[in-house]
């Protein structure tokens, strides 16, 4: 068949999925004319039932045809405009981060211990399948807790609502879009939880269904390291000798986030 012209095509859908490609047209001797699309989009388009394909053997050309050209050209793009259109869906997730560094050995009863030997004298027991380091009982989480690690003693928790959109279309394409959602399209909790700072998820972040108890449950442990870091930077921003002198009245850095733990500049610490 000879080649008449060649076209630009394009076609984009509200996911922002764009189809851009050059086609040669031709028309046989009996004045029907063809472009030949690429064959990446073959499997959507022929869902559509618009297209038919020539080939030789196992060589096949997808084509669209048209009894004039601007029959052919107004196929192909209504093809295209058609094969982007998708399934929209909205979802509500939590997306959290959880890492710890602290080395510590739990004893038989759950008790947290600095190490096996310390455990044995509290306990006065022997070691069982019962206790070891928080990263041997349970293989799942060896690297919250390892303790041949090097790293200083600390623990990560972050988590956000997210609002995942998601545009999909049949099995061949599908492309998520992750956005903060408004105030009012999630509850208390999620709002709340969402209104903490400098939140940047690692690679390893996991995700959850969102609802108001997940939502709670984070915010008040996020709240909790707060606490604890709010009573250590209380009790350590002072010179050193009062320090010291805080060490040797008994005061105590006891954070307990059920126990109505307010806050503050740090003077009852003194």
């Amino acid at each position: 068949m000879p080649k008449v012209t060649t076209h630009h095509f394009r076609g984009k859908a509200d996911s922002e999925e764009v189809i851009d490609f050059n086609s040669d047209i031709y028309v046989d001797s009996g004045g029907t004319f063809y472009a030949r699309i690429p064959e990446q989009y073959e499997e959507g388009l022929i869902a559509l039932g618009t297209v038919s394909h020539i080939g030789r053997g196992r060589s096949l050309t997808l084509r669209l045809s048209g009894s004039t050209l601007e029959e052919l050209l107004y196929n192909v793009q209504h093809a295209l405009d058609q094969y982007m259109i998708s399934e929209t869906r909205t979802e509500y997730v939590i997306i959290y981060d959880v890492e710890s560094s602290c080395h510590y050995y739990v004893g038989q009863t759950g008790q947290i211990f600095a190490n096996g030997y310390d455990a044995q004298n509290q306990e006065k027991t022997k070691n069982d399948d019962y206790c070891g380091w928080a990263s041997t009982l349970n293989a799942e989480f060896q690297h919250f807790a390892n303790h041949n690690s090097e790293r200083d003693y600390s623990i990560k928790l972050k988590a956000e609502v997210v609002k995942k959109v998601i545009h999909q279309r049949g099995e061949s394409f599908k492309n998520v879009t992750e956005h903060r959602p408004d105030d009012e399209e999630i509850g208390e909790y999620g709002n709340r939880l969402n209104s903490f700072v400098h939140v940047v998820m690692s690679k390893d972040k996991k995700e959850m269904p969102y609802t108001e108890d997940a939502a709670r449950f984070f915010y008040t442990a996020m709240i909790a390291l707060a606490i604890i870091a709010d009573k250590i930077t209380n009790f350590f921003q002072d010179d050193k000798q009062s320090v010291i002198d805080k060490i040797n009245s008994g005061r105590l850095l006891n954070a307990h986030a059920d126990k109505g733990y307010v806050p503050t500049s740090g003077s009852e610490n003194k």
